[in-house]
């Protein structure tokens, strides 16, 4: 069997460089949006967070604080990724190294959140979906980090729609912690105008 000359294997390998590169360069006009709104709303999820910032610190709403931090994870994530596609010259070594370490650690923390949440009282079906739905966006990414370690071809649309679906899903949570929780603390506190004093 010939044995492909040294030439040959250093072009190959430096077209499949290019050839990434200029793969990585389409992208980053999407990873640019990706990142100016997730910097936007990580602000909104600050303020849902401040405005509730009483209700979420109470012993007994720790789920509440559980929720804040996924959807602050959830957003940081979304930017270190977005950040990570508009570094120049990027290979799949170098994008694929931090985006496997990062999606393993928000893997490990989704898994944790949930498992506190299934031991939690009050298991409300929504935080618990919630925790699941990043668990599993979490693992897609792992396997999306694996496959440009072991460059191989990589769909990059997996990784969109892992994107998408922690935009739609963090959103919800930003309105959840804004919205929700002051009707539910208006529904649990008594009604001062309903009894009527007796004269």
């Amino acid at each position: 069997m010939s044995r492909i000359p040294d030439s040959v294997r250093r072009a190959i390998c430096y077209d499949g460089a290019m050839l990434f590169t200029e793969t990585i360069a389409n992208w980053q006009p999407f990873y640019i949006a990706v990142t100016e709104a997730s910097a936007t709303l990580a602000g909104l999820l600050f303020f849902s967070i401040t405005y509730n910032g009483s209700v979420i610190e109470r012993p007994e709403n720790d789920h509440l604080h559980r929720l804040a931090e996924q959807a602050l994870s959830n957003f940081v994530m979304l930017m270190i990724v977005g950040l990570l596609f508009l570094i120049p010259h990027q290979t799949s070594l170098s994008l694929g190294i931090p985006i496997l370490v990062l999606a393993l650690f928000s893997a490990y923390r989704s898994a944790y959140r949930l498992w506190k949440q299934h031991k939690h009282v009050d298991n409300t079906p929504y935080l618990y979906w919630r925790f699941i739905t990043s668990l599993v966006c979490s693992l897609i990414l792992v396997g999306f980090g694996e496959d440009l370690l072991r460059q191989e071809p990589t769909t990059f649309f997996w990784l969109t729609g892992v994107v998408i679906v922690f935009v739609i899903s963090t959103c919800s949570d930003a309105w959840f912690l804004l919205m929700e929780i002051p009707r539910d603390v208006a529904k649990s506190k008594p009604d001062a105008t309903s009894p009527m004093r007796s004269r």
